[in-house]
């Protein structure tokens, strides 16, 4: 829904004002007088109200927004921020503040309007097109490419937008010119390692594994503590046949946490800054949980979601909990108003899926888990459970695939591992199982199953000569 346009412009009142104002004027002059003067004051009110005048924004309709289900604060932020621009409507700052408010709340289609206009208003301020790329990474990526050279051409040496906008190329296959923005974010920020990260991917991209191993020697170098470093190297070592480093590279990677991925980036910061609403009572139900005070958590989960029914993990957790109290049908409900309303997450599909399997309905899980691996190829645990639920069906060669789609996508997840291992051995094809049991055993060393059938492998396995 939006605002009505305004029927008359601010160009068009000064129009008519000193139209007005000049009838007055000539209707005193002599008739010479006024066949003299007309032509050259008339122009004189169209140059005045092109320069002093320009109808460059006040018609634009402001965004709106069903408000009336929100956190109180939400509804304030949005509130101000539309006031801001009734009040000045041709400051390209305060659209795009309200684009950030709509951004950080989800309401993204809303947000696009508001960069627009602000890009407008204000053409040489590159935040406005950095934005718009920004959200258009989910949706175009080629007028993401298009918004974010733009932008580049504004702001050179920012270096976020230098990799971000590598990022989309490497996706859209323009290794080349991913690697030279990758090579330039570097250059602007030479103690990041997420730049050599993205030079390793492109490198390996066109099978230059060497390239691709000196790029991530170079980023886990600047960040011994970087677990997405860590985790590609194993990967590159693994195919350059390098299984002890693989291997180190792994056992790292599973000791290091998983954290920010990406250059630390103050504009993007500014937008997360304006979603802090609703987190506490998010923090609140989520202790609940942790305290096994569930009834209290499925309270506090409703009511966190009526204040912000733009969360989608809220949803998902109060499911979650229903389920695990034995409410089924509520469950099985909630699960579908957050695939009904946030179409687009993959996470929504899998915790769906999980929640069938569990409750038996194998083929519909089958079907949900497909839905999230659509959204998300590289869908690790999503690869997983679709493997686990095909064997259970005998349907070994669907499964051996999805166990080894799961590895692909995160050679770092233990469990994929050992269910590739396990079905390798079952296939007897044992140096291959060994692998995986070795590989699943060092990402998780508090699992036992993995080092005994790596055990067990290994003492009935005879290595050929």
């Amino acid at each position: 829904m939006r605002e009505p346009r305004t029927k008359i412009s601010r160009a068009q009142r000064i129009f008519s004002t000193l139209t007005r104002r000049l009838g007055h004027f000539i209707q005193k002059m002599s008739p010479g007088q006024r066949l003299m003067s007309v032509a050259a004051l008339m122009g004189l009110v169209l140059a005045s109200v092109l320069v002093v005048a320009p109808d460059n924004g006040h018609d634009t309709p402001i965004p709106q927004t069903d408000l009336s289900n929100v956190h109180p604060d939400v509804s304030d932020a949005v509130g101000k921020a539309r006031d801001q621009v009734r009040e000045h409507p041709l400051s390209d700052s305060r659209w795009g503040h309200l684009g950030k408010v709509f951004m950080a709340h989800g309401w993204y289609a809303e947000a696009q309007s508001c960069f627009h206009e602000a890009a407008r208003l204000g053409p040489t301020e590159f935040r406005w097109s950095y934005y718009q790329a920004v959200l258009q990474e989910s949706e175009d990526l080629v007028a993401a490419d298009r918004t974010y050279s733009q932008a580049v051409a504004m702001r050179p040496r920012y270096a976020p937008l230098r990799f971000r906008w590598a990022g989309v190329l490497l996706r859209l296959g323009k290794l080349e010119e991913a690697e030279d923005q990758f090579q330039q974010a570097s250059r602007l920020a030479p103690r990041e390692p997420a730049p050599r990260i993205g030079l390793g991917r492109a490198a390996r991209g066109r099978n230059d594994l060497e390239d691709a191993r000196s790029h991530l020697e170079t980023a886990v170098a600047l960040s011994p503590s970087s677990h997405e470093a860590h985790g590609e190297l194993a990967g590159v070592y693994h195919l350059l046949g390098k299984a002890e480093l693989a291997s180190q590279e792994l056992q790292r990677a599973s000791a290091t946490p998983q954290s920010h991925r990406g250059l630390r980036d103050p504009l993007m910061q500014d937008v997360e800054n304006l979603s802090n609403t609703g987190r506490h009572l998010a923090m609140r139900a989520d202790q609940l949980v942790m305290q096994g005070q569930l009834p209290a958590a499925i309270k506090a989960y409703q009511t966190l979601i009526q204040k912000r029914p733009d969360l989608a993990r809220a949803r998902m957790n109060l499911a979650e909990v229903l389920l695990s109290q034995g409410r089924q049908s509520e469950a099985l409900n909630e699960y579908r108003n957050v695939i009904r309303l946030f179409p687009d997450d993959a996470l929504a599909y899998f915790s769906f899926g999980y929640a069938l399997e569990r409750m038996g309905r194998s083929e519909a899980a089958i079907r949900t888990y497909e839905q999230a691996i659509e959204l998300k190829p590289d869908y690790s645990q999503a690869h997983h459970a679709l493997g686990r639920l095909q064997e259970q069906d005998g349907d070994s060669e669907a499964a051996l695939n999805s166990y080894r789609q799961a590895v692909q996508a995160d050679p770092r997840f233990a469990p994929a591992h050992l269910a590739l291992g396990i079905a390798l051995q079952n296939l007897r094809q044992l140096d291959a199982a060994i692998h995986h049991f070795r590989t699943a055993a060092q990402l998780a060393p508090d699992n036992s199953e993995p080092r005994n059938r790596l055990d067990n492998v290994l003492q009935q396995h005879t290595p050929p000569p």
